[in-house]
């Protein structure tokens, strides 16, 4: 559904599937082809029940992580045409093949995302996927490991009572330094401004949060909350998401910064001090 409503908007066509600049695309890609590995494997021996489980844990990945760390790559307010394409080629890629390995165990869901999204005769008439290329073993591991400190981080936000909306100046691990790549996903997904690598110690994953909030992260949260409550209220009249609004708010933020990210992230050409509301332009 995220797919197929960000890809009409921009009337996008697939094409031929390039390497992509993004280390999420890499990471679906790879993780695909891994899967078409496995599942291959698993049916060649009969077992139908491991297969479902490796599809099981894949679509966690897609949905959970692919998609959610790539919602603001795509739609009106993204800001890079070449990532988005990007986007659109590996996460059509991947829908399409990935109906083919549902085939046998939900024909009639499989069918129906393959011929909306190729508008083919059938996907029960196509080849089995073969890999596309081979697995990046190292690219798989990194992202689990970034994964595993971003649910940490979050667990002990959740334990010292500090919302995500929250922004925090750091966070400490005992992680040895990953590629930049990966810290941008972390820092955008736990919502802190640094990681201090291998800055605490111990075994096994160690985290530890600066909790200091400064009265610029206090204004940052308010900021975040009002981007909030604009984007349930534009939901709420039953706007689409590219129309454009103006808005009216008792708090505005003192800082431009945060005043152009609400606008950009909310679409509103003007944004006014006033009782709360939203109107379409």
């Amino acid at each position: 559904n995220f797919f197929v409503t960000y890809a009409n908007i921009d009337q996008w066509r697939p094409g031929k599937l390039k390497k992509s600049g993004n280390i999420l695309d890499r990471w679906i890609i790879t993780r695909l082809n891994q899967l078409i590995e496995k599942v291959t494997v698993s049916l060649e021996d009969y077992d139908a029940y491991n297969a479902s489980l490796l599809i099981e844990e894949f679509v966690d990945d897609l949905s959970n992580w692919y998609i959610r760390r790539s919602r603001e790559r795509v739609g009106p307010a993204a800001k890079l045409p070449g990532d988005k394409e990007d986007f659109y080629q590996s996460c059509y890629f991947v829908l399409v093949n990935l109906s083919k390995l549902l085939a046998p165990f939900t024909p009639y869901l499989a069918e129906i995302i393959y011929r909306n999204l190729t508008k083919e005769e059938s996907v029960h008439l196509t080849e089995w996927p073969v890999p596309s290329q081979p697995v990046d073993e190292s690219l798989v591991e990194k992202m689990a490991g970034i994964r595993e400190l971003v649910e940490r981080v979050h667990a002990e936000r959740k334990a010292a009572g500090i919302p995500v909306r929250q922004p925090l100046q750091a966070v400490l691990t005992n992680l040895p330094k990953f590629p930049k790549a990966f810290e941008e996903l972390v820092l955008a997904e736990v919502n802190v401004k640094k990681i201090k690598w291998a800055a605490i110690s111990g075994d096994g994953l160690r985290v530890k949060l600066d909790k200091k909030i400064t009265p610029e992260l206090k204004e940052e949260a308010k900021a975040r909350e009002l981007i909030r409550r604009i984007q349930l209220e534009r939901r709420k009249k039953g706007m689409n998401i590219t129309q454009r609004i103006k808005v009216t708010s008792p708090w505005l933020p003192k800082k431009k910064e945060f005043t152009q990210k609400i606008m950009d992230k909310t679409l509103a050409v003007k944004l006014e001090k006033g009782a709360f509301k939203i109107k379409a332009v």
